[in-house]
């Protein structure tokens, strides 16, 4: 199975079987879960107030181990103070 997903249509079935298997297995037992981003920050900038989509990305990137970041556009300037590769510079 490829490491990225970006179109379901290209998994085979055996692969959507390991997905659920372990997704499963996760929600029975989140300790299971692998802690990818142990010790990682990941940062977030929202454009708009979005309380799900925020609570979505703090509670994935905890349960995977990491510290969840999240900026507002205004915030950070985006796309009058600072420039996203500028951004995307200082939050890496």
């Amino acid at each position: 199975m490829s490491t990225d997903l970006l179109d379901l249509t290209a998994l085979a079935p055996a692969d959507c079987a390991t997905i659920l298997t372990a997704a499963t297995a996760w929600k029975s037992d989140p300790s299971l879960v692998p802690q990818v981003l142990n010790g990682t920050g990941a940062a977030a900038i929202f454009t708009k107030p979005s309380l799900r989509t925020r609570m979505s990305f703090e509670s994935a990137v905890a349960s995977l181990g990491g510290h969840p970041i999240s900026f507002s556009g205004p915030e950070v300037g985006l796309g009058g103070r600072e420039t996203a590769s500028d951004i995307a510079r200082t939050v890496a």
